[in-house]
């Protein structure tokens, strides 16, 4: 895949993507920051719908959300079934961001304006957010660094410290699939650690 330098709002943001072989989960997270080098992730390689579906950690929230992208990239998400192993209160119920509240996936993996301000969530973003997909190493995530080393604050990290400082020491070196979300490469918006496949317990 070729390096790209990605620049929004001059603000940059930087998403890895790794497949688990043993366990068949990946992880996704955001970066906000400074400029960075990334391997590109289209339709035609990695971008596809089952390889982003799947049961996220929200590392900032410290919940669960499920991402489901059809094979056509319609972008449905939702919190788990009240009697899931990944329910907790604070994600709510009966809340789904629809295909409609979105404009699906571009070919570079991008999904723009996704409305997260829907009947029944908790605490929504008060803007639309726009998600990228790339590859990368954790060591290579600015925010996580920065949440690490303390340079942002905890409101701002969630439990993103923890995570990367726990995975970071596992994945050391590998790229991983990831994520990013923000709203549209202005600010901060949030980061989800994907850590099942749909059909998961």
């Amino acid at each position: 895949m070729s390096i790209v330098t990605v620049a929004i709002s001059s603000i940059l943001v930087a998403a890895s993507a790794w497949k688990n072989e043993d366990f068949g989960e990946a992880a996704v997270f955001l970066q906000l920051g400074s400029k960075l080098q990334l391997d590109v992730i289209t339709k035609s390689n990695k971008c596809t719908g089952n390889l982003m579906s799947g049961v996220y950690m929200d590392v900032k929230d410290n919940d669960k959300k499920i991402l489901n992208v059809s094979s056509q990239y319609d972008v449905t998400i939702t919190p788990p079934a009240p009697d899931s192993l990944y329910y907790e209160e604070s994600v709510g119920t009966g809340w789904a961001v629809k295909p409609s509240d979105g404009k699906g996936v571009s070919y570079d993996c991008k999904i723009e304006d996704i409305n997260f301000n829907v009947a029944n969530k908790p605490d929504p973003p008060d803007s639309l957010v726009t998600a990228w997909v790339f590859n990368s190493k954790i060591a290579d995530i600015n925010f996580l660094n920065d949440c690490i080393s303390g340079a942002k604050d905890s409101e701002s990290c969630g439990v993103a410290a923890s995570w990367a400082v726990e995975h970071q020491a596992i994945f050391k070196d590998e790229k991983l699939f990831v994520v990013g979300f923000g709203d549209g490469g202005s600010d901060f918006g949030n980061v989800w650690v994907k850590i099942s496949g749909l059909d998961g317990p």
